[in-house]
């Protein structure tokens, strides 16, 4: 799953970076998007762990 996550991620920065250089943001903002993404991925990453932690049988 973390991997999916991470192949997901790359995946939306390439496909969100391409309209940042085509209007003229330049190369520098695919890594401020790439940050973006991967800050959004933190809440979706604390529910799937409380999910999880719930869901778990001991």
């Amino acid at each position: 799953m973390n991997l999916s996550a991470f192949n997901l991620s790359n995946a939306m920065d390439a496909w969100t970076g391409w309209p940042a250089i085509t209007t003229g943001f330049g190369w520098a903002s695919i890594g401020i998007i790439g940050a973006i993404l991967a800050v959004s991925g933190i809440p979706l990453f604390i529910l799937s762990i409380t999910v999880y932690n719930r869901t778990r049988k001991t």
